[in-house]
């Protein structure tokens, strides 16, 4: 199991922006908050898992400005892809939470860990 904290307000995934020529990018808020993110997993040991995984993401949001969950979760799986895991196609379970608290306290726990049994859904 990983688990890291992300100091600072969570962010959401921005959407891709496309420049005059048609080139896309990822905005710099965007590039930004992912580089902190991985940092923090690099500063937890940065220990790539294999297998199904299970992302746990707890955003302790510091301001009332309005957040999609799912927006944040996306980033931090994005941030992560090739480096705690080969590809998020191995997370089989998403948690996430989302919590008002005051700016100073703003932050996103991370935990990620390997599904012990996997659920085989027939129809």
């Amino acid at each position: 199991m990983i688990e890291f904290e992300v100091q600072g307000e969570p962010k959401p995934k921005g959407r891709p922006r496309m420049t005059r020529t048609g080139h896309t990018y990822t905005p710099k808020e965007t590039r930004q908050a992912e580089v902190a993110v991985q940092l923090a997993w690099e500063l937890s040991g940065g220990q790539k898992l294999n297998g199904p995984l299970v992302l746990e993401c707890k955003f302790y949001v510091g301001t009332k400005r309005k957040k999609d969950t799912d927006n944040m979760l996306k980033l931090v799986q994005d941030a992560l892809n090739k480096r705690a895991y080969e590809d998020d196609d191995q997370i089989v379970q998403l948690v996430a939470w989302k919590f008002y608290t005051t700016p100073e306290k703003a932050r996103t726990v991370v935990r990620i860990y390997q599904k012990m049994e996997t659920v085989i859904e027939h129809r």
